[in-house]
């Protein structure tokens, strides 16, 4: 019966360990299909990102061909710029989330140059104020470019959506698959002890009530009762042996009993001696019992305490090297931080150098733009002077009248001077209006300057002072990190060290019980030699008359 009991736990161990596999099975395809579902969801969003900057940098073209709006060209030409370094960034992003050439990714990377380098002719074109031939360009070429363009990043987009509609297919199968075989495991481990447990319990309970029956009669001093019919198992064995030990017990009452007979002449003196004795020999053989007891419970507290210190020991190894590891990334984020700090003093000190030279420029170039207000008073002059042509052509009319016929011809040059002196006044009216018009814009322009070059010092300067301090911050926290850290690593060698120590007593203190419990052992052995010499004189006590015959009246108590 035991046998099946351990195939019947061994069977279960298995499904077990079965289920457990399956289990650490599913943990890592899940987790290998959901990196692959993060890489995807990160290309698409990559992607996103250069479709959206890309139409950004279209619009920004559009802009810039646009005549009406040639007072911001600065603006849309540096926006373009930053836009296409962007794309560029996110290209080589995608390069490294999908860890492989891509041929759509390539033909996109080779229209987007051209793209690029058809744009910037584009913008010579429009520096040379050439806004005809700068619109055919972009029809011509950037705007077919452009489709292109679009349908390559589209077709990496849906590329990358079958893929991850692929990958949630394959993951949904899989995980289908592993709950089905973990529930098909535990149906099967569920019925299969039911039927052995089932099975067990009437063997067991047959047995039993053999063994009840067999208790009983002995009870009862029925030592001549036999079980005829029994199961070849554990539970056989032992009824069988407790055959044995009956047909033992029969022969020593038969044996006893004619001893009773025999020893009923022996003497006092030797009851007395012998009780003694065995008095003496049952203390001891129970001190070395509680002795042995003791010293096999030593034994096997500093067999735990071994373990224990093990599982520390290998505890504050495993703590050890964590922080270790610890420390070595606290160091490596020390030297990123500086090299960030770096960066940041490079690149504020470039920033600022370019703002002092822009910031002289653009005051330069505000104060060559007041020479318009002097077109302003030249206007007003070449008014006056138009007036002063128009008052002579009239004094000349009147003086070719008064000529008479000689004086027709000039007559008729008078009124051509004036006529032309008429027309000039309009003309000085149209002018003065653009020239107004022109002094408002460029007022505007010089606020709109002042102020982008006020908040460029005041907040952009203040903006990087922050960062650089931030970055040296960070440092300096990683650097105390990393200090703590090492001196945690050496407490933990420490502990490792004096664990090891301690470790090594507790191993020689079990070698010493082991010694004890040897002795003890063979320290029994000479008692159980002492309790046969007792058992010898005790012959002489069991031969008393009195305890002869209380010992007679049981033994006929028993059918034999």
């Amino acid at each position: 019966m035991l046998t099946q009991v351990k195939i019947l736990i061994n069977i279960l161990i298995i499904l077990i360990i079965l289920i457990g596999v399956q289990g650490i099975y599913g943990i890592f395809f899940g987790k290998k299909n959901l990196k692959d579902i993060n890489r995807e969801y990160g290309a698409l969003n990559i992607l996103s990102q250069v479709d959206y900057n890309f139409n950004n940098s279209d619009d920004m073209i559009l802009s810039l061909i646009d005549e009406g709006k040639a007072s911001s060209r600065g603006y849309y030409k540096i926006r373009f710029t930053n836009l296409y370094e962007e794309i560029n960034k996110s290209i080589s992003e995608y390069r490294e989330v999908t860890e492989s050439d891509n041929t759509n990714l390539d033909a996109f990377n080779k229209a987007f140059n051209e793209y690029n380098n058809s744009s910037k002719s584009l913008i010579k074109l429009i520096d040379s104020n050439n806004y005809k031939e700068a619109n055919r360009l972009y029809k011509n070429t950037l705007e077919v470019l452009k489709n292109q363009l679009v349908d390559e990043n589209n077709k990496m987009i849906k590329e990358h959506r079958q893929r991850l509609d692929t990958l949630y297919v394959d993951y949904n199968n899989q995980s289908k698959n592993i709950v089905i075989l973990n529930i098909i495991c535990i149906v099967v481990s569920i019925l299969f002890a039911y039927i052995l447990l089932k099975r067990f319990k009437n063997r067991l309970t047959t047995q039993l009530e053999n063994l009840s029956k067999y208790t009983s009669a002995l009870g009862d001093g029925d030592l001549s009762f036999r079980l005829e019919k029994y199961f070849d198992d554990e539970i056989g064995s032992v009824i069988e042996e407790l055959d044995l030990a009956i047909n033992n017990v029969k022969n020593l009452i038969v044996d006893t009993k004619s001893m009773v007979e025999v020893g009923k002449n022996n003497s006092e003196s030797n009851s007395i001696a012998s009780n003694n004795i065995i008095n003496e020999v049952i203390k001891a053989k129970n001190n070395i019992y509680n002795i042995s007891d003791k010293v096999d419970n030593l034994n096997s507290n500093c067999e735990e305490a071994t373990l224990s210190t093990e599982e520390i020991i290998e505890t504050t190894n495993l703590i050890s090297k964590e922080i270790l590891h610890n420390s070595n990334l606290a160091t490596e984020m020390n030297k990123r931080a500086k090299r960030i700090e770096e960066k940041g003093l490079i690149s504020a000190q470039t920033a600022f150098d370019i703002f002092n030279t822009k910031s002289e420029e653009i005051e330069i170039s505000l104060e060559k733009g007041k020479v318009i207000q002097d077109i302003d008073k030249m206007l007003e002059i070449i008014k006056n002077i138009s007036e002063e042509v128009n008052l002579l052509s009239i004094d000349a009319s009147i003086e070719a009248a008064r000529a008479g016929s000689n004086g027709n011809g000039f007559y008729v040059i008078a009124e051509e001077i004036r006529r032309l002196s008429e027309e000039t006044d309009e003309n000085l009216k149209e002018i003065k209006e653009t020239v107004s018009d022109v002094i408002n814009a460029f007022q505007e322009i010089s606020c709109n300057s002042k102020e982008l070059l006020e908040f460029l010092n005041s907040k952009v300067r203040k903006d990087y002072n922050i960062l650089i301090d931030i970055s040296s911050s960070y440092g300096t926290d990683m650097e105390i990190l990393s200090d703590g850290a090492i001196k945690i690593y050496n407490i933990t060698k420490s502990i490792f060290i004096y664990m090891n120590e301690i470790c090594k007593s507790i191993e020689g203190i079990t070698y010493s019980t082991n010694n004890i419990l040897d002795n003890s052992k063979e320290t029994n052995t000479e008692i159980k030699s002492i309790e046969e010499i007792v058992n010898g004189l005790g012959k002489s006590i069991e031969e008393e008359n009195s305890l002869l015959s209380k010992l007679q009246i049981s033994l006929n108590q028993f059918v034999i």
